[in-house]
C-alpha cells in the first residue's frame, strides 16, 4: 500500500488522468446466431454469457462448437483481452464478469451474450483492468448502462462512454501485483474448501458402506419415491406494491439456500410469491443439472419463493432433512436427476414437482440417516468454519482494491 502511494506521489503528484473506454480500447464482438459458414474446414470454441464468472475457458455444459464465417476470425480472443458480459439474470451480477483470457490453446470466441475489450498499449494493463473493473468506481457506471426487467442486458455504446483511470503503468504494475497476492490466498482457501466438501462426500460414501451402518440397517435401504416422505407445501403470498420481500434462492454445487437482498413489491414482477418453513426441502427447478438443492433454515423462514423454488415438507418419521440434503448433493443422485429434466433450451430445461416425486432414492433407516448425519457433521464444521473465513477475506478484498482503485482525478 505504501508503495502505491509513494509511486502516485512521484508519478501521479497533481492526480491521475481519466478516459473514456472508446479512447483507450476497441471491443470484440460475440458470434452470432448467423454464424453458419466454416472456415477452414473446422469449428471454433466459445465461451457462454454463464462460465465468465469464472473463467474465460469452454463451457463443457454448453454446445462444444460453433461454427464461424470466414468474415469474423479476427473475432477470435487473445491473451489480455478482458470478456464481459452484456446480458446478466440478476442486476447485482452486472460489471462482475470482468475476466481477464489468458493465452488461448486453441482458438477462442465469444457467444453473442459477450464482449471483451483490447486495450490500447500503453493506455490500460489488462491485469490492472480485471480488477478496475471490478471496482465499485466502475460497477456503478456499469450498472447505469443496463437495462431490463427479467434480463437486465448492457448498453455496449453507453458502455463504452464509461470513464476510468488510467494511473502510469508503475502504479497500474504494483495494484495488480497486490492484488494477484490477495487473490491466491483467497484461491488457495477455495481449493481447500473444495477439497473438504470432497472429503465429506466421500466420508457419507465410506459411511454407507462401512460395518457399522450394516449393524444399524442390516436389511439395508428401502426403494422409496421422494413423493412418500415429501409433500408439496403451497403458501401463497399476493406481491403488494408497498410490502418489501425477501427472495430465497438455492446456491449451485450443494451449497443450499440463501437469502436475496430485500425488494420493494413495485420492483418485483411476479405477481404472487409462496412461503416456506424451517426445515423444509427446496431446489430449483432450473439448475438441477448444477446440484441446486436445499434447506429452509431457521433464519431463512421469513423469506419467500418463486414457484421456480418448490418446497417440501418432510415426514420426520422416515426421513431426516440434513441427510435428504446430502444425499443430493452426491454426484449420482445429481446426474441422475440432470438426466430426467425437459425443455427446450439447457437454460430452460426443468425438473418439474411430479418428477422430483417420482424419483426414487435408496432410503435407509432413520438410525442410519443419524448415524451419517452425525460422522459427517465433523466435516460440515469444518467447512463452516472455512466459509466465514472465505467471507471474511473477500470482504476484505473488496476494502482494499477500492481504495487502492480510487484515485484523485487530474484537472486539466
Amino acid at each position: 500500500m505504501s508503495k502505491v502511494r509513494d509511486l502516485i506521489e512521484r508519478l501521479a503528484p497533481d492526480g491521475v488522468r481519466y478516459a473514456s473506454l472508446s479512447e483507450i480500447a476497441t471491443t470484440v464482438s460475440g458470434l452470432t446466431g448467423k454464424s453458419k459458414l466454416d472456415f477452414t474446414g473446422g469449428n471454433a470454441r466459445y465461451v457462454s454469457y454463464k462460465n465468465v464468472f469464472a473463467n474465460a475457458t469452454v463451457d463443457a455444459e454448453a454446445p462444444d462448437f460453433v461454427t464461424v464465417a470466414v468474415g469474423e476470425r479476427q473475432n477470435a480472443l487473445h491473451a489480455g483481452d478482458v470478456v464481459f458480459t452484456v446480458s446478466s439474470e440478476n442486476f447485482e451480477d452486472v460489471g462482475m464478469s470482468a475476466v481477464l483470457v489468458q493465452e488461448p490453446v486453441e482458438p477462442l470466441y465469444l457467444n453473442s451474450f459477450c464482449f471483451a475489450l483490447r486495450f490500447n498499449e500503453p493506455d490500460l494493463l489488462p491485469e490492472f483492468s480485471k480488477y478496475l473493473f471490478r471496482s465499485e468506481l466502475v460497477r456503478s457506471q456499469i450498472r447505469k448502462t443496463a437495462s431490463g426487467v427479467t434480463r437486465i442486458n448492457v448498453s455496449k455504446s453507453r458502455f463504452m462512454r464509461i470513464r476510468v483511470p488510467v494511473p502510469p503503468l508503475d502504479v497500474q504494475r504494483e495494484i495488480a501485483w497486490l492484488l494477484d497476492s490477495f487473490s491466491e490466498l483467497e484461491n488457495e482457501l477455495i481449493a481447500e474448501l473444495e477439497a473438504r466438501r470432497e472429503q465429506r462426500l466421500a466420508v457419507r460414501g465410506a459411511l454407507v458402506k462401512s460395518k457399522r451402518l450394516e449393524a444399524l440397517d442390516p436389511e439395508g435401504g428401502v426403494r422409496t419415491r421422494i413423493g412418500d416422505i415429501a409433500t408439496k407445501y403451497v403458501d401463497p403470498v399476493r406481491v403488494a406494491p408497498e410490502a418489501t420481500y425477501t427472495n430465497l434462492g438455492v446456491k449451485w454445487y450443494g451449497e443450499g439456500a440463501f437469502a436475496r437482498a430485500p425488494k420493494l413489491g413495485s420492483d418485483i414482477k411476479a405477481a404472487t410469491l409462496y412461503r416456506v418453513k424451517p426445515g423444509q426441502f427446496i431446489y430449483n427447478r432450473m439448475f438441477v443439472t448444477e446440484g441446486s438443492f436445499g434447506l429452509v433454515t431457521q433464519d431463512l423462514a421469513h423469506g419467500v419463493v418463486s414457484n421456480e423454488f418448490p418446497s417440501y415438507d418432510l415426514d420426520p418419521s422416515r426421513v431426516i432433512p440434513e441427510w435428504l440434503y446430502l444425499h443430493f448433493q452426491t454426484p449420482a443422485v445429481v446426474n441422475a436427476a440432470a438426466s430426467e429434466t425437459t425443455g427446450g433450451t439447457k437454460s430452460r430445461r426443468r425438473w418439474k414437482e411430479e418428477q422430483f416425486e417420482a424419483f426414487e432414492i435408496e432410503l435407509p433407516s432413520l438410525a442410519a440417516q443419524r448415524e451419517i448425519v452425525e460422522r459427517v457433521g465433523a466435516a460440515s464444521e469444518l467447512i463452516a468454519v472455512l466459509e466465514e473465513e472465505l467471507a471474511l477475506r473477500q470482504v476484505q478484498f473488496v476494502y482494499y482494491r477500492d481504495r487502492l482503485l480510487a484515485f484523485e482525478e487530474l484537472v486539466a
